[in-house]
């Protein structure tokens, strides 16, 4: 079966203008297991700093550093899934804000509506 449509594959050039103003996008936020914050995000530019912090029912917060490069909790470089260990006191419902910021220094600080169990 012959397809209906002919594939070119060539290269297109888009010239692009004027100065990075778009802070980084957080797409999802999740926490599969061990304490382990898994944040994708992506921006036209590299992210150079990534954290959540952690919020406790009675306010006191937690700072995660978050990374993607492959180690300390992070399984792949560069898959825009930015990963770091949370240490909490006690087992509970946390509320997470994410602040991130690209090369051209547009900030990105979200809190994500969502609770997620801690230990």
């Amino acid at each position: 079966d012959k397809p209906l449509h002919i594939i070119k594959r060539q290269k297109i050039v888009v010239p692009v203008k004027g100065n990075d103003q778009t802070p980084p996008v957080i797409a999802w936020v999740k926490v599969p297991g061990d304490n382990i914050l898994q944040v994708k995000m992506y921006d036209g530019s590299q992210i150079i700093s990534a954290t959540a912090t952690v919020i406790a029912k009675n306010q006191k917060t937690y700072r995660v550093e978050l990374n993607d490069n492959g180690t300390t909790r992070d399984k792949g470089a560069n898959d825009h899934v930015f990963c770091g260990l949370a240490t909490v006191p006690e087992i509970g419902l946390y509320g997470i804000v994410i602040e991130a910021t690209d090369s051209s220094g547009n900030r990105r600080l979200q809190e994500i509506p969502e609770t997620f169990l801690l230990h």
